[in-house]
């Protein structure tokens, strides 16, 4: 992989199986991408070994699985702080006032 990562995709440029180029460099685009294509060509079993361990990677970090028990946690989480702060605002309250 070879590319801008975009700030949020950082996770996924590693070093082991991927080049990162800064944001609007496209001469230092070329020139990785230049380098990369006469490894392949020379190394091509390295460049499978690492679009395998990318694969694994991936499929290791960012499962279906891993994603389903993030977004239950973060459910749970806003969950929480509704529970919170109704309690709050429900211990809060006064039916006499006048600024309700």
């Amino acid at each position: 992989m070879i590319g801008y990562n975009g700030l949020a995709g950082r996770e996924y440029f590693q070093p082991d199986f991927s080049y990162t180029i800064s944001n609007g460099d496209v001469l230092q685009f070329a020139l990785v991408v230049e380098r990369a294509i006469e490894q392949f060509n020379k190394f091509n079993d390295i460049f499978m070994e690492k679009s395998i361990n990318a694969s694994n990677y991936i499929q290791k970090n960012y499962s279906l699985d891993i994603e389903e028990k993030s977004i239950v946690e973060a459910w749970n989480q806003i969950i929480s702080l509704n529970s919170v702060h109704d309690l709050y605002a429900h211990s809060y309250s006064h039916p006499s006032s006048p600024f309700q």
